[in-house]
């Protein structure tokens, strides 16, 4: 289990400037992902700017992820799950018993028995360490017949790192286009079909 603050900021791609960074950047780390996104009958998580998230890395990795506000980004705890319990929940709907995401849910009195499953999502994710100050990630997303393109760069510093990312927009000439969490996407596309 691990405890990160992720402070982060991220672009929408039309498909030739997610290309053209592909091209550009020779990203070492290609990875296929898929998220599984969680919340309560009444969008406890939502409504608090929280969201939780199951994560299969196709290289294995399975991880269960609880992002929570903070004063700058976000607060992840991450907690690996072993692929039988992951399996597991697939069969029965429960999640893994972990004592640390109870306590976190506890603070929305809510408790992991009552998520259910809201959305998915499908990402093929490039990521490259630009400095030890930023990381980028080139995501291609994929999501109830609807994809889009990202740039996201994960930063060490909110002041620093805002510059980092305007600069390098300007200078790869790509103009910011809002993005909202993947989540959001996903969310949406699914109560559209």
């Amino acid at each position: 289990m691990s405890k990160e603050l992720e402070i982060e900021f991220k672009t929408l791609l039309s498909r030739d400037e997610w290309q053209h960074l592909i091209e550009i950047e020779h990203p070492k780390t290609k990875l296929v992902q898929t998220n599984i996104y969680f919340d309560d009958k009444s969008q406890t998580l939502k409504n608090h700017d929280a969201a939780f998230r199951i994560r299969i890395i196709e290289n294995g990795i399975i991880e269960m992820t609880l992002k929570t506000k903070a004063k700058e980004g976000h607060f992840e705890l991450n907690i690996p799950i072993r692929l039988e319990d992951y399996q597991s929940f697939k069969r029965t709907g429960l999640l893994p018993q972990d004592q640390s995401l109870e306590r976190a849910l506890s603070h929305f009195n809510i408790t992991s028995s009552s998520l259910q499953e809201i959305a998915t999502l499908k990402t093929i994710r490039f990521e490259k360490q630009l400095s030890s100050n930023a990381t980028i990630m080139i995501d291609h997303s994929q999501y109830y017949g609807n994809e889009d393109f990202e740039l996201e760069m994960e930063v060490t510093d909110v002041s620093v790192g805002y510059q980092l990312f305007k600069d390098y927009l300007e200078q790869h000439h790509i103009i910011f286009k809002k993005s909202s969490p993947k989540i959001m996407r996903a969310i949406q596309s699914k109560n559209i079909r």
